[in-house]
């Protein structure tokens, strides 16, 4: 995960900041860059599409196949 990661951060999609903690090592915390969140939107509207697109393929096919 830290590969993945350590790629949308050179891509701008993500950025980090250290959190320090009493107790154990400082941690990495990931967020969403704004490039990152116009990034996620367009996915979820993506995603969005297909579920329509998928939809309507499943009800022709019901359509098509006898029950």
């Amino acid at each position: 995960i830290y590969r993945l990661l350590n790629a949308l951060e050179e891509q701008g999609v993500v950025s980090h900041t250290w959190s320090e903690s009493e107790e154990g090592p400082a941690k990495r915390e990931y967020k969403l860059t704004p490039s990152g969140k116009k990034c996620v939107d367009k996915w979820i509207a993506t995603l969005g599409r297909y579920q329509k697109d998928i939809g309507r393929l499943v009800k022709m096919m019901q359509k098509l196949t006898p029950t």
